[in-house]
């Protein structure tokens, strides 16, 4: 004879006092928990351990492998450079992403970072290096504001942001405790090298990264300011450095644009009526901007009676005869190099002989933008230059030697 089970009916009740587990009961379940946490974390860093006492790094394969990283094109070898000012001065230095290179070909590292507090005012982020081979592990903290000039609190996102970089800089500071700072430096010279290129191409690169800067928002007057210079052709392989690391820094979100390249207040123009205070003054022939005269080219530089030997002045401009370009004249090529998509290269083909725009006479200038001009009017065509030093647009333009 069969008997069918019948399932007893469930009931939710409260448990009753003597039914309630022991306090005791509790902790020891939680400690069995964590335990095994423990026990795991525990094999993990053992088995970590022992792969890296396995396989030693070679530094020889560290140095190869890191400079081969960071400096496989010019933009990886920018973004390796950071740049932050401090006590009025700039600074520049290897970036977190040179951070990184170096911590993937070190070998036998173990890297990590968090945001450890947000406060009223700041947020603490810390960054941890750990070299497993040698047993050597580095933690730093990074603090950052949350709040603007007037003392608001960032909304959430901005929050967010600053958290990360401060997290980012700290993962960076650990790394370079631990990864020997002379090996850091030979790597950075390397990037230097090809970010910042050699004297030779100083010109065509500066032209490139003011181009880029403009992009970004910075103009040649803000980035001039910025480093306390007057002319484009003062930017040095020095100034070079600085401002491919301030272009990292406002690429990555560190800072603004207007943080780093402050607004230049507009100056007026020498024998300009108010209303052409501020209004560009262009150096083409039947402009409208303003009238043809020495607004824009250089009338400090006249004949003088008493030196008969000075070649005479140009009756239209007054200049003298080989006199160097001004620097508003190379202001306009450079906007107009912009605008037209030509580079440094291609203008300086036109006049053989001239190394960098820096070194074109007026007369030269005037030539250049002129052309200019006339690309601009045909549209944003790209140039190609040929063998015989001749600039041809897809317009059907095409210049030569000029003055």
């Amino acid at each position: 004879m069969s008997t069918t089970e019948v399932p007893a009916e469930v009931v939710e009740r409260d448990l009753a006092p003597w039914e309630m587990p022991d306090e005791g009961d509790q902790i020891a379940v939680q400690a069995a928990q964590d335990g095994g946490v423990v026990a795991i974390n525990r094999s993990e860093v053992e088995a970590q351990l022992a792969a890296a006492h396995r396989f030693k790094r070679s530094i020889t394969s560290f140095m190869r492998d890191s400079i081969s990283m960071a400096t496989i094109s010019v933009p990886v070898a920018e973004s390796c450079i950071y740049s932050l000012s401090r006590g009025g001065k700039t600074i520049s230095g290897p970036s977190v992403r040179l951070a990184e290179i170096c911590a993937a070909s070190y070998g036998n590292l173990h890297v990590a970072a968090r945001v450890a507090d947000v406060g009223e005012k700041e947020v603490t982020a810390q960054g941890v290096a750990w070299d497993l081979e040698r047993n050597v592990r580095v933690t730093t903290e990074v603090r950052r504001r949350i709040t603007n000039k007037d003392g608001k609190r960032y909304n959430d996102d901005m929050i967010l942001m600053t958290a990360n970089a401060a997290a980012s800089i700290a993962l960076r500071n650990a790394v370079f405790r631990v990864v020997p700072r002379a090996y850091v430096d030979t790597v950075y010279e390397k990037v230097r090298l090809v970010a910042i290129g050699k004297a030779e191409t100083l010109a065509a690169r500066r032209a490139d990264l003011l181009g880029r800067l403009v992009k970004m928002g910075a103009t040649n007057d803000r980035v001039l300011a910025a480093l306390e210079l007057k002319d484009v052709g003062d930017i040095t392989l020095e100034h070079m450095e600085r401002l491919i690391g301030l272009g990292t820094a406002i690429k990555s979100g560190d800072k603004t644009v207007d943080e780093v390249f402050p607004e230049v207040a507009p100056q007026a123009i020498p024998g300009a009526q108010p209303a052409e205070q501020g209004r560009r003054v262009s150096l083409r022939k039947g402009g409208q901007s303003a009238p043809a005269t020495n607004a824009t080219l250089p009338s400090a530089t006249k004949t003088d009676p008493s030196k008969p030997s000075d070649p005479p002045a140009n009756p239209v401009t007054g200049e003298i005869a080989g006199a160097k370009a001004s620097s508003e004249m190379l202001k306009e090529i450079d906007e107009l190099n912009f605008a037209t998509k030509t580079t440094a290269e291609q203008v300086l083909a036109w006049y053989p002989g001239v190394a960098a725009l820096a070194d074109l006479t007026a007369a030269q200038a005037v030539d250049a933008i002129e052309k200019l001009h006339i690309l601009d009017d045909q549209g944003p065509a790209a140039a190609a230059t040929d063998a015989g030093g001749a600039t041809k647009t897809a317009g059907g333009a095409r210049f030569s030697g000029g003055k």
